[in-house]
């Protein structure tokens, strides 16, 4: 579990830190992120992700949900999306790898904009729902498969970073 942790964070570091925008956290930054990343079911993923994004070292509860749908959880879900392109260039007649990208389009195209919009019109409910049917389409791409998925890492990373954005969401009024 710890490995995949650790290959979670360079995946994320990578994906979403361009070199130009390093930023070192001090004591005081981390400290909302580590509150409130204490509070979701992965919290290491949580802490990696925000901290990924220097936006949110000055960001508050409502940033950091923002921060982590519209950077973290926009990055992962488009960097699957591309994959399951990339797979059905080799195998344009694999009907679970069609059915992924129906919704990997949802998610990204629907799902996460709905919840972006919700959250800045203060409608956190709404912005549930929208992480709700994120984690229901990543699912239903894992489970399209007849045996063994080639996307099940990726999916449980779009589902887990999906379940963090849930619990900040949580912790709006």
């Amino acid at each position: 579990m710890k490995s995949l942790a650790v290959v979670v964070i360079c995946l994320i570091q990578v994906v979403l830190i361009p070199r130009s925008h390093c930023r070192v956290f001090l004591p005081m930054d981390l400290k909302l992120i580590e509150q409130t990343c204490s509070k979701t079911p992965h919290r290491d993923l949580c802490v990696s992700g925000l901290t990924s994004v220097p936006a949110s070292a000055d960001a508050d509860v409502k940033g950091l949900a923002l921060i982590m749908v519209d950077n973290v959880l926009r990055a992962v879900a488009n960097d699957t999306r591309n994959q399951i392109n990339e797979k059905l260039k080799h195998s344009p007649e694999d009907k679970a790898l069609s059915s992924c990208e129906e919704n990997y389009r949802a998610i990204v195209e629907l799902d996460i904009i709905e919840a972006y919009t919700s959250i800045t019109e203060r409608d956190p409910k709404l912005a549930k729902q929208g992480m709700d049917a994120t984690i229901y389409d990543a699912n239903a791409c894992e489970s399209g498969f007849a045996g063994k998925s080639p996307l099940t890492y990726v999916n449980t990373l779009v589902i887990d970073i999906a379940a963090v954005a849930n619990a900040i969401l949580h912790l709006l009024p």
